[in-house]
C-alpha cells in the first residue's frame, strides 16, 4: 500500500523533472543514462527545463550539469513531488514492485520509465505511463509532455486514479480490515 493524496496538477509552467532513488546500482545507471543520453537534449529543446535528483544516488553524480540540482537526502518529497512535471525512473533491471513508479504515480504524476521501471505493475500496455528505453524516444516523451500541459494533466489523472484503485491503504487493506472486523464482531457477540 502507498498512500494517496488528493490529485493536484502539475503548474502549468513547470519545466521540472524528478529523479528520486537510493544509491542503488540500478538507480545509479539510470541517472547516469538520463544525465548522459536524455539530458543533453531535452535540455536543447526545452532550455528551461529543470532536473532536480532527490535521495542517495545524487551522491553518484561527481560532476555538475547544466539545470540539474542534487538535493541529496530530504526530509519531506511531497514538495518536490509538487513542482515537479514528470517523474523518471530509467531503471535498466531491477526486482519486484518499483515504488518510485507507483509513488510518482500515486502524486499524481506522469511518469516516464523504462519497461523495468513497470516491473510488478501487470501488463505495460494498459498502464497509465510513459514506456521507453533511454534514448530519443525517451526524450520526445519528456518534451512532448512538459511543452503540453493540458496532455500531461489528462495523463496525471489516469496515473493517479490507477495508483488510488490499485495502492491506497483502504483499497489495499480494505478486505483485510473487514474480515477481521466481522470476526472480532462475531467473537463478541
Amino acid at each position: 500500500a502507498h498512500p494517496v493524496p488528493d490529485y493536484v496538477p502539475s503548474p502549468e509552467d513547470s519545466q521540472e523533472l524528478l529523479y528520486v532513488g537510493n544509491r542503488y546500482d540500478p538507480n545509479v545507471l539510470g541517472l547516469k543514462a538520463i544525465l548522459e543520453q536524455v539530458w543533453p537534449e531535452v535540455l536543447r529543446q526545452c532550455p528551461a527545463a529543470t532536473l532536480t535528483v532527490c535521495g542517495r544516488v545524487g551522491e553518484t553524480v561527481h560532476r555538475s550539469y547544466p539545470g540539474v540540482t542534487i538535493a541529496g537526502q530530504v526530509p519531506d518529497l511531497a514538495p518536490y513531488y509538487r513542482r515537479a512535471a514528470l517523474v523518471l525512473n530509467p531503471v535498466p533491471y531491477g526486482t519486484g514492485l518499483k515504488i518510485k513508479t507507483v509513488e510518482g504515480m500515486a502524486h499524481g504524476r506522469v511518469v516516464v520509465c523504462t519497461e523495468a521501471g513497470t516491473g510488478g505493475l501487470g501488463d505495460v500496455a494498459g498502464l497509465p505511463l510513459c514506456v521507453s528505453e533511454v534514448g530519443e524516444e525517451m526524450v520526445q516523451q519528456i518534451v512532448a509532455f512538459l511543452e503540453a500541459p493540458a496532455e500531461r494533466h489528462i495523463q496525471e489523472k489516469a496515473a493517479w486514479a490507477f495508483a488510488r484503485e490499485r495502492f491506497s491503504p483502504e483499497r489495499v487493506y480494505g478486505l483485510l480490515l473487514k474480515r477481521l472486523n466481522a470476526h472480532r464482531g462475531a467473537k463478541s457477540g
